[in-house]
């Protein structure tokens, strides 16, 4: 069963045709995805060449008309090329059961010499095979540059059919190498020092960064097994394993990685290495550093493994960095070990978030009592936490907090139902917001704050998510001191439901 999706819109276009041809009115755009790229494919141009009109050339012309491409008739190899540099067709259809006005096999060759169709695809129209005569090899008409080959037959379904098979076969699967190539140019123009390898670690691609960053050219590495690299002695011993521990799990492995360069002078790295699901390989991110006591820490990478807990630079034991934030990402460690799956996943998030910026540097002086990592804590944490010593922390119940623990929402919908009834008469002015308060444990901010965003939708207006619209209002939430009289959790929550009924009401 085939399924073909259907067109994202119609547009009316002209389009000129040289030689002596039709022209089609109505043509369609559709959208493609890659990857994490959303493509718009750009109605689908054929190119038909034929020196004479017939019926074979008339039932291409009219399955193009059904399909809803744009489509040019040419009628010599000359203009046939001038007509293809000029538009650029996604598909050519070539007459080839004759020899006597045009060679075929000639006019690809001279097509396949242009830069343009390397993304191009080319049907041969063949004649019927006789009975008595063995069907000919594809081979000739594949060296000459042409991608498939039609048996004659004139009937618009038999081509509609070969044209739509074409478009969402070898057409799209063009397109989307076609777009692979922003991709390319952005690895090559990308300051950081990016390799790609297959997961028998043979080196598939290296950016011009990797080639300055190691001394190395590309085409001294390309083809070769990492194994066959000269290797720096400052690693402990057993790193190469626990990457490759991880590795084989599926999560990324990030942390310090001493490296040789050709010249035989070592390098400090930081390094990022994540693994490509379904694509038989990984890719390796290394940040060049200025000399082997600083570690540059420029950019990120967008996380490429989707609903997976990936292992946290602060588990890493061959780690020397002992920046502030490294306190940020113990504390997360350990609320993440007994935490329930959807807190975990937004606390991996969270370090995703934290190891993209300029944090690493151990030129950054340290204190016990860190205000940005304590403000940071206290918006991530309902609970409070008790320091041992170094980085080591354990977490114990809040003191403002009574017995009867209460967990905060992810979203609105997992609101304990004794503050959902409570919220359900939050659009009215005699909404008590001391009885939210009390069943809150004086925490009524996020609870209220989420169920009048999402009345008024705030996260469709911002393109946020509610895990991040939460975050932020605890974040608001825990700077209130519930000891304050006035100025509270309370207080703001108040402020927030007059505002919100003030707005309501205009």
């Amino acid at each position: 069963m085939l399924m073909a999706c259907p067109p994202a819109e119609l547009v009316q276009a002209e389009v000129k045709t040289l030689g002596t041809g039709r022209e089609l009115l109505w043509v369609s755009s559709a959208e493609v995805r890659i990857g994490p790229m959303r493509l718009t494919q750009d109605p689908i141009q054929v190119l038909l060449i034929f020196a004479k009109e017939d019926s074979q050339s008339d039932g291409f012309w009219w399955a193009c008309d059904r399909a809803g491409y744009r489509c040019n008739i040419a009628r010599t190899p000359e203009s046939a090329l001038e007509c293809f540099l000029d538009k650029h067709h996604e598909i050519i259809v070539i007459d080839h059961r004759q020899t006597r006005n045009f060679d075929a096999e000639a006019v690809c060759r001279s097509i396949r010499a242009t830069n343009p169709s390397e993304h191009t695809v080319i049907l041969a129209v063949v004649s019927q095979a006789s009975e008595d005569h063995e069907e000919a090899s594809v081979l000739p008409l594949l060296h000459a540059g042409f991608n498939r080959r039609f048996m004659e037959n004139s009937s618009i379904i038999a081509c509609y059919n070969e044209l739509i098979q074409i478009e969402h076969g070898e057409v799209r699967s063009q397109f989307k190498l076609r777009a692979c190539n922003s991709v390319f140019t952005a690895l090559d123009h990308c300051h950081e020092a990016i390799e790609i390898t297959s997961d028998d670690h043979v080196i598939q691609y290296v950016n011009p960064a990797f080639e300055r960053m190691m001394g190395y050219h590309k085409g001294e590495l390309l083809g070769k097994e990492l194994s066959d690299l000269p290797k720096s002695d400052k690693n402990r011993a057993d790193l190469l394993d626990t990457i490759n521990t991880c590795i084989k799990k599926g999560k990324e492995w990030q942390g310090v990685y001493y490296a040789r360069r050709k010249s035989g002078d070592s390098i400090q790295q930081h390094v990022k290495i994540t693994p490509v699901i379904g694509q038989g390989g990984y890719k390796n991110r290394r940040k060049e550093s200025i000399d082997v006591k600083s570690i540059s820490s420029r950019g990120s990478d967008a996380p490429s493994l989707q609903n997976r807990r990936y292992p946290s630079m602060a588990r890493i034991h061959s780690m020397t960095i002992e920046a502030p934030i490294t306190k940020v990402i113990n504390i997360i460690n350990a609320a993440q070990e007994n935490s329930p799956v959807t807190v975990a996943e937004a606390l991996d998030r969270v370090l995703e978030i934290l190891r993209t910026t300029e944090l690493y540097s151990p030129q950054l002086g340290t204190k016990d009592e860190d205000p940005h990592t304590s403000d940071l804590v206290g918006g991530l944490m309902t609970d409070g936490l008790r320091r041992l010593s170094g980085n080591e922390y354990v977490f114990t119940k809040n003191v403002h907090q009574s017995h009867s623990h209460l967990a905060m929402p992810i979203t609105i919908n997992d609101v304990p139902p004794c503050i959902a009834q409570l919220l359900d008469n939050e659009e009215s002015w005699d909404f008590n917001i001391f009885e939210l308060e009390a069943v809150t444990h004086k925490r009524p901010l996020v609870y209220l704050g989420l169920k009048v965003f999402s009345r008024f939708g705030v996260c469709e207006f911002l393109n946020c998510s509610e895990t991040t619209l939460r975050a932020w209002l605890q974040v608001i939430e825990a700077n209130y001191h519930s000891s304050n009289a006035y100025h509270n959790s309370t207080h703001a929550a108040d402020v927030l439901h007059a505002t919100a009924f003030l707005e309501e009401e205009e």
